[in-house]
């Protein structure tokens, strides 16, 4: 004769248990990995600024004929020079309300607070600093909104390749 054993309270808690741990495994597991991929995205927006920046800043200085620093409205900006047929142009870039920005003028056009809010917000950016590292070099501070810097040496004279 064949008996049939009643389940015990035990083996259903056990299966619950068990199902429970894994449940709350998954969870933390998702919890963690979702961290991970945030603060994964967050540097690489970050890196992407300054890195956006950089490469913006060294290509317009490499396009002008000679770049300096000015302060304007306490602030440094980068003045590069160019020539367009008999007249002379500046490009600023400077650091306007947490962006890198840009302003393409005629040389002889006063430069004041109105004239530098028209200028052009190319990237998000906290800080820009600029000063003399050498007669011909240029040393830029760049700072993101995480606090990440960069540091670029820009030779301030161009060779103009003819174009």
């Amino acid at each position: 004769m064949e008996q049939k054993q009643q389940p015990h309270i035990i083996d259903v808690i056990f299966v619950l248990a068990l199902f429970g741990a894994f449940a709350f495994s998954s969870v933390m597991l998702i919890i963690i990995g979702s961290g991970i991929y945030r603060g994964t995205i967050s540097n690489m927006q970050s890196n992407f600024e300054t890195r956006t920046s950089a490469s913006y800043i060294c290509e317009k200085v490499r396009q002008g004929e000679q770049t300096a620093i000015r302060t304007i409205e306490g602030e440094d900006a980068i003045a590069i020079y160019k020539t367009y047929g008999d007249r002379d142009f500046i490009t600023y870039l400077y650091h306007r309300d947490g962006y890198l920005c840009e302003l393409f003028t005629s040389a002889d056009t006063a430069i004041g607070s109105s004239t530098l809010a028209a200028g052009q917000k190319i990237t998000e950016l906290s800080s820009l600093q600029a000063e003399p590292a050498s007669d011909s070099l240029i040393e830029i501070i760049l700072e993101n909104k995480n606090g990440s810097t960069s540091r670029l040496l820009l030779s301030s004279y161009s060779d103009d390749m003819g174009d």
